[in-house]
C-alpha cells in the first residue's frame, strides 16, 4: 500500500513570520541558544538572497532528481523546499527547469544540500536559492523517490517539516516551529539590547564601552 504523504502540517503564522523580517541570522542564532545554524558550506547562490518560510522537507538520491520534482509540485505557496542529497556535489540535483517550476508554484525559496547548475541564469532571478555547490554534471535521472515532508537531518541539523528557514549572507538557521514563540521573545531582547549598544557606540568611546563590546560579542 502505498504511503501517505502529509502536506497539512502546522506552518509559521504571518505574525510569527513578521517577527524574523529582518532580523539576521546570526542574532537568531543568539535567540536560539546556538542551536540551529546549518553547516556553514549552505549559502546563497547571489548576495542579498533570503530565505524565510516553512520548511518542505526532502531526501533525494545523488543524480535522481525525481524527489525535488515531486516536493516542488506537493509543497505551498510560501514554503522553502529543503532538498538534502547527502552533501553530494559531483553533480547538478536542482537547475532552471526546476526552478522554473518552484517559481510558478510561488515557493518561498530553496535550500538544497547539494549541489545546482545553470547558475548563472538562476543568479538573475527573484527565487532565493541556497546551495552547497555548483555542477555543470547532472545524469537527470528520474527513477527513485524518496522521502517527503517527514523530519530530516540537513546539513547536520534535524529539521521537520513546519520548521522556519532563515538564510541570508551569512547562513542558514532551522528554528523548530514548537519553540518559535519562545524564539521570538528573545530575538526581541537582542534586538533593543543591540539597537541601545549601537546607540551607545555611536555617541561615545570610553573603556566602559569597549567592556560592553566583549560582553556582546
Amino acid at each position: 500500500m502505498a504511503s501517505v504523504i502529509n502536506t497539512d502540517f502546522p506552518r509559521p503564522n504571518a505574525n510569527q513570520l513578521a517577527a524574523f523580517k529582518t532580523a539576521s541570522t546570526a542574532l537568531i542564532y543568539r535567540a536560539t541558544g546556538q542551536r540551529g545554524a546549518l553547516h556553514s558550506a549552505i549559502k546563497p547562490l547571489r548576495s542579498g538572497f533570503r530565505l524565510l518560510g516553512a520548511a518542505f522537507t526532502a531526501a533525494g538520491f545523488p543524480g535522481d532528481n525525481l524527489t525535488g520534482h515531486a516536493a516542488i509540485t506537493l509543497a505551498q505557496p510560501g514554503d522553502i523546499l529543503v532538498y538534502s542529497v547527502d552533501g553530494f556535489t559531483q553533480g547538478a540535483s536542482f537547475g532552471d527547469m526546476m526552478a522554473t517550476l518552484a517559481a510558478n508554484r510561488r515557493l518561498g525559496g530553496i535550500l538544497i544540500d547539494g549541489a545546482i547548475r545553470d547558475a548563472a541564469l538562476l543568479r538573475t532571478w527573484d527565487l532565493p536559492l541556497f546551495t552547497r555547490g555548483i555542477s555543470l554534471k547532472s545524469r537527470g535521472e528520474k527513477a527513485q523517490l524518496g522521502p517527503l515532508a517527514t523530519p530530516l537531518t540537513v546539513a547536520g541539523v534535524e529539521i521537520a517539516p513546519g520548521d522556519l528557514i532563515v538564510g541570508d549572507d551569512d547562513g542558514v538557521i532551522a528554528i523548530p516551529y514548537a519553540l518559535l514563540d519562545d524564539t521570538i521573545a528573545r530575538l526581541r531582547q537582542l534586538q533593543d539590547e543591540k539597537a541601545r549598544l549601537l546607540q551607545r557606540f555611536t555617541s561615545s568611546a570610553n573603556p566602559e564601552d569597549w567592556q560592553a563590546l566583549k560582553t556582546w560579542e
